[in-house]
């Protein structure tokens, strides 16, 4: 009797190693593909989120350059109205004057520096900075 329950579990036992590896690899190698299509699904997500905020970054970028371009010159128009004022209302207030145009020629300068600069956006993503000596890329 001893011996028949011996050959029975025995039986159970190889059944169990012969049927259970199989089986433990098959859900093994289906969890492994979960979790890799899992993975790519967050990649992808993940590249997308990359590439709208590379986006909006250098959109923002060349927005913030462009207003102060913008303000620039208009602080620059208004030395100039400031100057042209002072010297026909005939002030005798030379101090006032030279002031102006000391910042006036400050400004210039700036502005000359910066006219031989040309910002440019490709539809890549790219934004691209031009000077008289050089091409400058910046990959979006």
């Amino acid at each position: 009797m001893l011996q028949k329950l011996r050959d029975w579990t025995s039986l159970v036992r190889d059944l169990g190693i012969i049927l259970g590896i199989p089986a433990l690899l098959a859900v093994g190698v289906q969890l492994y593909d979960l979790q890799v299509s899992a993975l790519r699904e967050q990649k992808a997500i993940i590249e997308e989120r990359n590439k709208l905020l590379r986006e909006t970054q250098y959109d923002r970028a060349l927005s913030v350059i462009r207003a102060q371009k913008k303000l620039f010159e208009m602080e620059r128009e208004q030395l100039q109205a400031q100057l042209v004022e002072a010297r026909q209302g005939n002030l005798q207030d030379q101090e006032k004057i030279s002031e102006l145009e000391r910042k006036l020629n400050e400004l210039e300068s700036v502005s000359k520096a910066l006219r031989q600069f040309r910002i440019e956006t490709t539809d890549e993503g790219e934004i691209r900075i031009f000077t008289e000596s050089a091409n400058i890329g910046v990959r979006g």
